[in-house]
């Protein structure tokens, strides 16, 4: 069966390689996993949902080639890489997009990622590009697109929304987009009133038929 490759390189400088999403769980659903395992019986938390767990695993991520230092200083917010050359972040305006909603709890000041990786979304698949899913932890929330291949997708702007009242470093090989790849096909949709019935057949069910029965296991590498 022939597999399917993502071909990607860093740019001249960037030491970050595209990696596969499995390789960066972040700290706290580490912690959560050990936590899990002292609830007591019976009892679950959403470290035991697959479905939650794969959301981390599928995929690749673009991480951050560079230190983002951000400080306020007499009022006023500074980015150390802004001056920098290369940056990998830029300041971009909004005046353009005024219907944009920003979210809650962060600046209206637009910026973007300047990524320092490419890649190359193969014939017949598209790309989902979007901030590392259920990544809330993080200072900030990239915009996401979907980009049809065949095409390589070369460094270059992507917009974020920075967090308000942020201050410290976010460090270089931080996630900041993550690439997930399907297929480009026509779907249609319809009304199918015998999934109650369905739903309740499974309801009857142990609860881990879903890890059981129907998960999949998906390799990104």
């Amino acid at each position: 069966m022939k597999k399917n490759i993502l071909k990607h390189c860093a740019v001249a400088g960037n030491k970050f390689n595209i990696l596969p999403a499995r390789q960066v769980f972040p700290e706290w659903y580490k912690k959560s996993g050990k936590l899990s395992k002292e609830l007591p019986e019976g009892q679950t938390n959403f470290i035991s949902c697959g479905p939650f767990t794969d959301s981390f695993v599928t995929g690749y991520f673009i991480p951050l080639a560079k230190d983002v230092v951000i400080k306020t200083i007499n009022g006023k917010k500074t980015i150390n890489v802004l001056a920098a050359p290369n940056p990998v972040l830029t300041i971009t305006s909004l005046e353009n997009n005024p219907m944009l909603p920003i979210p809650p709890g962060f600046s209206n000041q637009g910026y973007s990622w300047f990524t320092k990786n490419v890649l190359k979304i193969p014939k017949g698949y598209s790309a989902l590009l979007t901030h590392p899913l259920n990544r809330y932890d993080l200072p900030f929330i990239t915009l996401s697109a979907v980009v049809d291949g065949e095409m390589v997708l070369h460094n270059g702007f992507v917009p974020m929304f920075l967090k308000e009242d942020f201050e410290g470093t976010i460090k270089a090989g931080t996630p900041i987009i993550q690439v997930i790849l399907f297929k480009t096909e026509d779907w249609d949709s319809k009304i199918d009133t015998s999934l109650h019935a369905a739903k309740e057949e499974r309801d009857k069910k142990e609860k881990s038929f879903y890890k059981k029965e129907i998960r999949k296991k998906k390799n990104y590498n």
